[in-house]
């Protein structure tokens, strides 16, 4: 169940960051490692508890979930993690930055209006739906 989730949404995110690089961008995410034991351990997985030993593999193993496509997850160092992140506060025995993909749903919801009224379509805001039209033998 989790992986086949993790592999759709790796699918998804190439096909709108291939699709439309105008509307989705890269994003680094940081995972501060303040201890290199944690219990209990994080999201109930058991190998976790030793994440800031495995999770290096663990982020190239997502990596390769989508094929190498994002930007490569690395470590980077608490002083340098400091100056990149400078919401992050405490002291940590390092940094693991992997990348998302990041869209913005605003604007491409925009950009499929504006491209229905360039097709003929009659684009609206804020309407006021009174009844349904149906189709003779349409049950909805």
């Amino acid at each position: 169940g989790e992986f086949k989730m993790v592999m759709g949404a790796h699918k998804e995110r190439k096909v709108l960051l291939e699709m439309n690089p105008h509307l989705t961008n890269w994003v680094p995410i940081a995972v501060p490692m303040k201890s290199w034991v944690s219990w209990p351990p994080p999201f109930g997985h058991p190998l976790f508890a030793i994440a800031p030993v495995v999770f290096p593999g663990v982020m190239k193993f997502y990596d390769s979930l989508s094929g190498f496509t994002c930007p490569p997850s690395h470590l980077m160092s608490n002083r340098r993690a400091k100056r990149k992140f400078p919401q992050l506060d405490e002291d940590v025995k390092y940094v693991q930055v992997f990348y998302e993909g990041q869209h913005n749903d605003a604007r491409t919801c925009t950009c499929i209006a504006l491209t229905a009224a360039e097709e003929g379509a009659t684009v609206a805001n804020y309407t006021e739906m009174t009844g349904i039209i149906r189709e003779k033998g349409d049950k909805g």
